[in-house]
């Protein structure tokens, strides 16, 4: 029961819509070389064996003229898979560009049924987003790649 109830709040977490070509580009309509589409997979640290299939579009936003220079926002759509359930989910996320890494953080509150609050820490480069996930109840990592090209 405990591996389903993790499962599920995990999946709540997580993936992927129809690739975007605006996602692609900043505020200013330059390329942006984090934002797009995003393939991997989830699993829980915390719940052994609980994990599957992971898929992020992630859209570049506008600053926002109240934050700090040099902070980038992105909206980030997953969509993650476990068994024969799939659950889309929405999380903003605000980073510090250095060189080709974008160091991000962003929460999104669930229902305390499944874990409240849950945290974002990660680290994305134009080829590999690495997340990982905390919440009181479980604890993970999201691991993700570009999509190989048509």
């Amino acid at each position: 029961m405990k591996s389903l109830l993790a499962a599920t709040f995990a999946v709540a977490l997580s993936a992927c819509a129809t690739h975007d070509p605006a996602a692609s580009r900043s505020a200013g309509g330059e390329s942006d070389p984090f934002a797009g589409k995003w393939v991997g997979r989830w699993t829980s640290e915390h719940h052994q064996n609980s994990g599957g299939a992971l898929h992020c579009t992630l859209t570049a936003l506008p600053p926002n003229p109240q934050a700090k220079p040099g902070i980038s926002r992105y909206s980030a759509h997953f969509k993650a898979n476990w068994l024969t359930f799939s659950k889309s989910y929405d999380v903003p996320l605000e980073g510090r560009r250095r060189g080709d890494e974008l160091h991000f953080h962003g929460t999104h509150e669930l229902a305390a049924i499944f874990g409240g609050v849950y945290t974002f820490d990660g680290t994305a480069t134009p080829e590999r987003f690495v997340s990982n996930y905390k919440s009181s109840y479980d604890h993970g990592k999201f691991i993700m790649t570009r999509p190989p090209a048509r």
